[in-house]
């Protein structure tokens, strides 16, 4: 691996106007030094990691303000190695036991913000605005959950009745009609935490690039139906597995494009996805 130091936050004022005070950088500290950090690229959950945040400081600037300092540790594509502490990839904690509904700052005009309370609405949950700090941010859509590994698409259906699920489908078909005027790059993410047996959690993301309307009804229709198998045949040949991401669309089936140990290193699999479920398939 490659090693780097280099300032991750301060509290000066960023483009966005916004600034951080100094203990909201120690508490960010805290987080890096209690689990690692996965370190991606702009943002963009298609990416996998590319290092992790082994470490971190706050420091006093020149300038009299402060600065959360961090030791990268960057993979390269032989690196194969055991965390030499217990700490573990940062997950993302569960928001409760509903199904909740989360857009970054592309999602700001009156229609974008109606259309997405409705659905947090019908959902019974609030919505939810998640902060990117990126040169050329991807519009992002999420719609996350909280499941069992041994009854996903049940468990994640049986949250919301029919009548929620058909709001779901409507609305995010217009929000993604609106993506397609005004951004080239657009994706909506169902965002899974998915319970191992009480022991621990994996996060399991599916990412529809571009989406139209058949696109999500074929996930809601056949590409859930598919994470039920999937997802505990993968979960159960690794214990240090904590993530999977997949890519959807209409005209092809799930792909799991990759995944991640515990300690932050991206995994491989010797079969492909279509293999594993042609496997599993009755």
């Amino acid at each position: 691996m490659k090693y780097y130091t280099a300032g991750i936050s301060n509290t000066l004022v960023d483009s966005h106007g916004e600034r951080m005070t100094k203990e909201a950088l120690e508490q960010l500290v805290a987080s890096v030094n209690e689990s690692y950090i996965p370190v991606g690229i702009e943002h963009d959950p298609r990416i996998p990691p590319q290092g992790r945040i082994a470490s971190a400081e706050v420091r006093e600037r020149a300038d009299g303000e402060f600065e959360a300092v961090a030791t990268f540790e960057i993979f390269d594509e032989n690196t194969d190695l055991a965390s030499s502490d217990e700490r573990e990839i940062l997950m993302s904690k569960p928001r409760g036991d509903g199904i909740y509904i989360a857009s970054d700052r592309s999602y700001a005009s009156l229609e974008d913000k109606k259309d997405i309370e409705d659905i947090a609405k019908v959902l019974g949950t609030q919505p939810t605005q998640e902060i990117k700090k990126a040169a050329e941010p991807i519009s992002i859509l999420w719609i996350i959950g909280s499941v069992a590994a041994s009854a996903f698409a049940a468990g994640f259906f049986g949250k919301a009745g029919s009548d929620a699920w058909d709001v779901l489908r409507q609305k995010l078909a217009k929000l993604m009609e609106r993506r397609a005027i005004c951004h080239e790059e657009y994706l909506l993410v169902f965002s899974f935490s998915v319970d191992v047996d009480g022991a621990y959690r994996v996060e399991v993301d599916v990412a529809l690039e571009n989406p139209r309307k058949e696109d999500i009804e074929a996930f809601l229709e056949i590409g859930m139906k598919d994470l039920d198998l999937l997802v505990p045949a993968y979960v159960r040949s690794e214990e240090s597995l904590r993530k999977l991401f997949f890519s959807f669309s209409a005209s092809s089936e799930l792909e799991l494009t990759y995944a991640v140990r515990k300690d932050c290193v991206p995994m491989k699999f010797n079969h492909s996805t279509k293999d594993v479920l042609n496997q599993l398939k009755p």
